[in-house]
């Protein structure tokens, strides 16, 4: 729970929080080649927040202003999974059944009255996975690996509070092909098929291929990978109902091709590493969202881009071994990012980076981890009401100083706690909208494990 701040540029009027989590993850051995796992997940949130965009800074700006409208979520996650080794463990099969619900609430507050929305999705999964090992005896160093999966997704959004709105639903049965090679402990490759088979759009295949080299005798690995994507609308993004919001029954999928190209070198005997990676990226009927004005209020609604939007950098990363438990690491990435008219996308900075500090002690019994994130200058949306051609605004570059660590007191019970933006840095996400300032958190894990009991011949 917390007090929060104030998230609005306009007014004092903290935004408070309060969260609370449950997770459970389990696994049991029931036979040497079968085994059982599972995982649950429970949250439950209610904050403070701020209504719209009504508030007005010295610039004709519009920003958030200060009321008294709230939201909960409320989540659950939880998986089962059964696993069977065969052929001496070269042949595994899982069954897996998966679900999640999530619970909008929100209760928008004004002069007028209060507005309250509700929206429940549902999605279920359930597949089957096999994977076998392929070795070849006649030529050392070489094996292949062949997965194959089906899997079948259930989704379903209802809007309690809107009467007149019919609950949603789609199914999607899915078919994965995989095959990975290993040869000489040098040459990685990798090829994986995907068909969508879509109750109610259109169905999709997409790709992807890897590949990693191992030049021998030098310190050098090259990797690239290319491929095919799809991003599916949401129900929330084609149907939801929420302040503030308008649903776009008309969006299509979003489509994507890719590539990218790198290299890696070791240094110093092994105790550094530097990887430099080329990417790009090419996205058709990209969802973004726009700002519609209706009744002098405004709006945000989702919408497919025409044409092509392009993002390509470089991603520079590094570390360094100081000694035993000490290492030190260092990021960087350039982006380049434009609509299809050549404009430069929103919240997306061309610079960021990150420098941390990890150390391990007392035999892996406790870590120390100082990250310091950096996020360059980037453009947002804004709303100005003296001049309409206005519409893009430049939001200040910022860095972050985080601190982490732990400790395990006894073996399943550990102690752990973090500062997050140590430094109190006062910065912006999203144009009119405050960030959090120094927040501290500690607490305590427990961790359960019951070995399997081994069978002993008698007398032992």
């Amino acid at each position: 729970m917390t007090d929060g701040y104030n998230i609005s540029t306009d007014g004092n009027e903290k935004d408070g929080g309060r969260l609370s989590t449950f997770a459970f993850r389990g696994g049991v051995k029931v036979f040497e080649n079968l085994k059982l796992d599972g995982t649950l997940r429970m949250s439950t949130n209610r904050a403070d927040r701020d209504d719209g965009f009504g508030g007005l800074d010295s610039y004709g700006f519009f920003i958030p202003a200060d009321d008294l409208s709230f939201f909960t979520n409320r989540l659950w996650v939880g998986r089962l999974a059964a696993t069977v080794d065969t052929f001496d463990g070269l042949w595994k099969h899982k069954l897996h059944v998966e679900g999640a619900e999530t619970d909008n609430q929100d209760t928008a507050v004004s002069a007028s009255g209060n507005l309250f929305t509700q929206n429940i999705s549902q999605n279920i999964k359930y597949g089957y996975t096999t994977t076998y090992r392929l070795e070849e005896p006649s030529v050392s160093g070489v094996s292949h690996v062949f997965t194959g999966l089906v899997e079948h997704e259930h989704e379903a959004f209802e809007q309690p509070s809107d009467a007149t709105s019919p609950d949603r639903s789609r199914n999607r049965l899915s078919f994965v092909g995989e095959v990975r090679g290993e040869y000489f402990q040098s040459l990685f490759l990798t090829g994986t098929l995907r068909y969508d088979d879509n109750e109610t759009i259109e169905d999709f295949t997409t790709w992807r291929a890897t590949g990693s080299f191992a030049a021998p005798n030098t310190p050098f690995r090259l990797h690239s990978s290319v491929g095919t994507g799809v991003k599916y609308p949401s129900f929330s993004e084609l149907f939801g109902d929420f302040p503030g919001f308008i649903s776009n029954p008309g969006l299509t999928p979003e489509e994507a091709i890719g590539w990218d190209a790198g290299i890696e070198t070791t240094l110093w005997p092994g105790r550094a590493t530097v990887d430099v990676t080329y990417f790009d990226t090419t996205l058709t009927n990209e969802i973004d969202f726009e700002t519609v004005f209706i009744g002098g209020d405004v709006f945000f609604r989702p919408f497919n881009r025409e044409g092509e939007s392009r993002r390509r950098g470089i991603e520079v990363a590094a570390r360094y071994l100081v000694f035993e438990g000490l290492t030190l690491g260092a990021a960087y990435t350039y982006l380049d990012a434009k609509e299809e008219d050549g404009r430069e996308e929103v919240r997306r900075a061309p610079h960021s980076g990150r420098l941390d500090a990890n150390y391990k002690f007392d035999n892996g019994r406790g870590n120390v981890n100082v990250a310091a994130i950096y996020n360059g200058k980037m453009s947002d949306i804004v709303f100005n009401l003296f001049d309409p051609l206005i519409d893009r605004v430049e939001l200040d570059s910022y860095w972050l100083l985080n601190i982490a660590a732990s400790y395990e007191v006894s073996p399943g019970v550990a102690l752990y706690g973090r500062v997050e933006n140590a430094l109190d840095e006062n910065y912006q996400e999203v144009f009119g909208f405050e960030t959090a300032g120094v927040a501290a958190y500690a607490g305590v894990r427990f961790t359960y494990e019951e070995l399997a009991s081994v069978a002993r011949p008698k007398g032992q």
